[in-house]
């Protein structure tokens, strides 16, 4: 099975208030969801998505109180019929400066079609 994944977009604003993920499977439930994150449409224009052999993982991390936080996919892998997608969160250095305003990081990443999926 294939193990590569691509990172189409990473934002620190925009996401969900909960940390959690979707999985899309079509063009459209995309499109829709794109335009409720207010991700430019240029990015599924760019990505060149087929929908045959892969999916849409969108991955939140939730509201922060300030800037410095991130999630993205750090590596995947198949056990058996699951793929288990690492993430890699990224949180503010100590006494670092950030920006004082509320955040909902999230990031959309193309990975393979699989029965189930775990996000760790």
């Amino acid at each position: 099975m294939d193990n590569e994944f691509k990172t189409i977009y990473v934002s620190g604003y925009g996401g969900d208030e909960s940390k959690g993920h979707q999985i899309i499977s079509s063009y459209d439930d995309l499109k829709q969801e794109f335009a409720r994150l207010n991700v430019p449409s240029e990015v599924i224009d760019n990505s060149n998505i087929d929908f045959k052999d892969n999916v849409i993982l969108i991955a939140h991390l939730g509201e922060k109180n300030t800037g410095g936080y991130g999630i993205d996919v750090e590596k995947i892998e198949f056990e058996e019929e699951t793929l288990i997608i690492q993430t890699k969160l990224s949180v503010p250095e100590k006494g670092g400066n950030v920006t004082m305003a509320i955040t909902n990081p999230f990031c959309i990443t193309i990975i393979p079609k699989a029965k189930k999926y775990s996000v760790k």
